[in-house]
């Protein structure tokens, strides 16, 4: 006798669905749907399954679960859960060795549309799936998640999914997540799209609070994740393979922010992201890239800052082959971190009027940045190095750090506003920047003393001869060959 569709047992113990994903609750509706399957079942068991997907969406009509078979089902036409919350689509996973593959949801549609709409839903679930495109013509979205005329997205959750398909990465977004809050992705694998995921789909949108966790990535035109939005957490995720003129792995771009931005524990392979390009370009304040290994390949930035300079931005990253580690950087607070190349800071472009990058030591005592005073011609760039832990001392040590346009090298001090160390272009070395008072007491050059004649054969220095006072006998030894002398009164 078969079971009412309100009121139908399901068990764990049945092997189609053997799955990580929660059961619903008994009184829940479920609908199978099979390969096997035809559409004038009822589809309140596996063996009067359904066999398409719309079929089983119409016959569930509201909340409840879409319980797919082994096999490919194929759709030619989008499917829509639109607007309907707590719809849970779910496959079949793997259970012993030798047995077939899970569950295939095979999209062999063409165009902009979106494969399955969940837009403007409460508590999606699409679970244990191969979600495929197969055809270069679909360019839209495999799962679309948006917000576009209602409700924004949210409780959202797809996981042990594959989602991928035509090779020629032609679709525009794997999951697009615009205007999608507290949605959580887990456990996927994403290849072959413009973008595997998206969040904002411009400036002035949003998407926040949205979980990111131990996915990987294959094969993105533009970004495996495009322009996340605020408070994201991506976590233990992998990524490898962009192809080529790619942007990077984690990319906000024209003027998007991400303010709240967390990546940690993440592996990113010899991303080739293009000459000039980067695997991370991030934009807004608070950002956080933590424990994370980030490979490239020549031409190729690790972290490139997209916007006008912020604060909070924490970088404790292991950089491996990118030509340069951080670039174009403002309000960076870098600790911990190390690179194996030769530029880690890229300043090729000015660096807007304040921005800073910031070394800290364990105990958060700042003692070096890098920094612009915003008064130089070519971007006033220095490294400040500061004390602020039992009196405040600062130096900027760099090309013309006082705003000059001599190209003199200098050791600026902040405090006293002296120059006590400059190389001028042509190589001369000045010791002052003053003349001196005779009843000053600071402000020398000190040379070596020894107590009577030098008699040791100096290490010699090109171009250079050593000097010393004998403060026994008031004379002052230059080496030559041999120490030569001048007696002082």
């Amino acid at each position: 006798m078969v079971q009412p569709a309100t009121k139908r047992l399901v068990t764990e113990a049945s092997p189609l669905l053997a799955s990580k994903a929660p059961l619903p609750a008994v009184a829940d509706k479920v609908v199978f749907v099979s390969p096997r399957g035809t559409d004038t079942n009822d589809g309140y068991t596996l063996k009067s399954a359904l066999a398409t997907l719309s079929a089983a969406i119409t016959a569930l009509g509201g909340p409840g679960l879409i319980q797919c078979g082994q096999g490919t089902i194929s759709f030619g036409a989008p499917i829509s859960v639109a607007g309907t919350s707590g719809v849970t689509i779910r496959g079949v996973s793997g259970i012993t060795a030798g047995q077939a593959p899970g569950t295939t949801l095979s999209y062999t549609g063409t165009g902009t549309a979106s494969a399955i709409n969940a837009q403007n839903t409460l508590g999606f679930t699409l679970a244990d799936v191969m979600v495929l495109h197969t055809l270069a013509s679909f360019t839209g979205r495999p799962v679309d998640l948006r917000n576009v005329t209602g409700s924004d997205t949210s409780y959202a959750s797809v996981r042990d999914c594959y989602l991928g398909g035509y090779p020629g990465s032609t679709a525009d977004a794997l999951i697009d997540l615009d205007h999608a809050n507290t949605c959580e992705i887990r456990r996927c694998h994403f290849s072959n799209a413009a973008n595997a995921i998206r969040g904002k789909a411009i400036a002035t949108s949003y998407s926040n609070g949205n979980i990111i966790e131990n996915c990987s990535f294959n094969t993105s035109n533009i970004a495996h994740i495009h322009n996340p939005g605020d408070g994201w957490v991506i976590k233990g995720c992998t990524w490898e393979s962009l192809t080529s003129g790619a942007a990077g792995a984690v990319i906000s771009d024209s003027g998007v922010t991400a303010n709240g931005l967390t990546v940690m524990g993440g592996w990113c392979g010899d991303v080739t992201a293009g000459a000039g390009g980067a695997q991370f370009v991030i934009g807004g304040g608070g950002i956080s890239i933590l424990g994370t290994f980030i490979g490239g390949n020549t031409g190729s930035i690790g972290v490139k800052y997209s916007t006008s300079p912020s604060s909070g931005i924490t970088i404790a990253a292991f950089f491996n082959g990118c030509d340069t580690g951080i670039s174009y950087v403002g309000g960076y607070n870098v600790q911990n971190s190390d690179y194996s190349r030769s530029s880690f800071f890229n300043v090729a472009s000015p660096i807007p009027s304040g921005a800073e990058a910031q070394f800290e030591n364990m105990l958060n005592y700042p003692v070096v940045r890098y920094r612009n005073d915003g008064t130089h011609a070519y971007g006033g760039v220095a490294f400040r190095l500061e004390n602020q832990k039992g009196g405040y001392q600062a130096y900027d040590i760099g090309i013309d750090p006082d705003g000059g346009t001599a190209g003199v090298f200098q050791i600026n001090d902040i405090v006293r506003s002296k120059f006590p160390f400059q190389i001028t272009k042509a190589g001369s070395v000045i010791l002052a920047d003053t003349v001196l008072a005779t009843t000053a007491t600071d402000g020398f050059t000190y040379v070596p003393t020894c107590a009577g004649i030098p008699t040791g054969v100096p290490t010699g220095q090109l171009g250079t001869a050593p000097v010393v006072y004998d403060t026994t006998d008031n004379k002052l030894y230059v080496y030559n060959g041999g120490w030569k002398s001048a007696a002082f009164a």
